[in-house]
């Protein structure tokens, strides 16, 4: 048996079954001075803690993990996944959370998996105090509540299905929406809750068909920026999309950006580098590419 084993034992170990925990991994590696053979093992569970100690073994010459992996699953609370390192890991497909509460991530964990899914109960992905790039567009979340991205100026790519809040934190904060997302469809049922503390909007990329128009509101922008009753929303869109038919402002009636409190009905188009106002702290400015 390997009870007496310890870390100078120089023993050859391979596993056999596509499943285990970190826990069991890191066993393993803590029996032989030889790299241990576990690339049959597809399916990681344990604690943040165990599984990072599990995939860096890997990078570091420990342990040998599939470079493609079907899941893995934390089971902690609050747990904090940013230091991982994926150099050996070309893809996973699932990352599921059991554990409730705050998930840190960092931007090269989001390429990883082809899926992230939440517990049952409330889940935060977090970010670093440092500027991010998320990039949710071929991510598939779910019951995944909110992403707070902290200090720094972020940036987070995602269609607007996938989370109830995106929170910027401090710095200047972007929302993309990917590109082939029907933004004129979405944004029917996108509310106030959607951004916090969100300084740019990106649509340029999305799609929009004339039939549905993004509308955006005064308590949209308030909502969006400081959460309160005033900010500035820049608002990047196509020359495609600049009608409209395809982008309203709803309680604006001025083309000159002096505010008014009714639905606009005139204006047909938008203005590049031109700010649009809703009252004296409440503002848009748009961007036209």
């Amino acid at each position: 048996g390997l009870t007496n084993a310890t870390p100078t034992d120089a023993l050859t170990l391979t596993t056999t079954g596509t499943s285990a925990t970190a826990a069991e991994l890191n066993g393993l590696d803590d029996k032989t001075s030889v790299v241990v053979d576990a690339t049959s093992v597809t399916t990681i569970t344990g604690t943040a803690t165990e599984t990072i100690e599990a995939i860096n073994s890997d990078s570091s010459g420990g342990l040998t993990l599939s470079d493609v992996m079907v899941k893995l699953d934390v089971t902690d609370d609050n747990n904090d996944l940013s230091g991982v390192d994926w150099t050996n890991i070309s893809t996973i497909d699932e990352l599921d959370f059991s554990g409730v509460g705050t998930h840190g991530i960092d931007q090269n964990l989001i390429t990883q998996f082809d899926s992230i899914t939440g517990s049952n109960g409330s889940d935060t992905l977090t970010g670093s105090n440092s500027a991010d790039t998320f990039d949710f567009s071929t991510t598939t979340l779910t019951a995944i509540e909110s992403i707070a991205m902290l200090d720094g100026d972020d940036t987070a790519t995602l269609n607007f299905s996938q989370i109830t809040n995106l929170d910027g934190g401090i710095g200047t904060d972007t929302a993309d929406i990917a590109s082939g997302i029907d933004v004129s469809i979405a944004s029917q049922s996108l509310g106030n809750s959607a951004f916090t503390s969100i300084e740019n909007i990106d649509i340029s990329g999305a799609i929009t068909d004339g039939a549905n128009t993004f509308d955006i509101t005064q308590a949209n922008i308030d909502a969006w920026t400081d959460g309160v009753s005033s900010g500035n929303i820049n608002l990047r869109i196509s020359s495609a999309d600049n009608t409209s038919n395809n982008i309203k402002l709803v309680g604006d009636t001025d083309d000159d950006g002096t505010g008014g409190n009714a639905p606009v009905t005139d204006r047909t188009s938008f203005v590049d580098g031109t700010t649009y106002t809703w009252d004296a702290d409440t503002t848009i400015t748009f961007t036209i590419v």
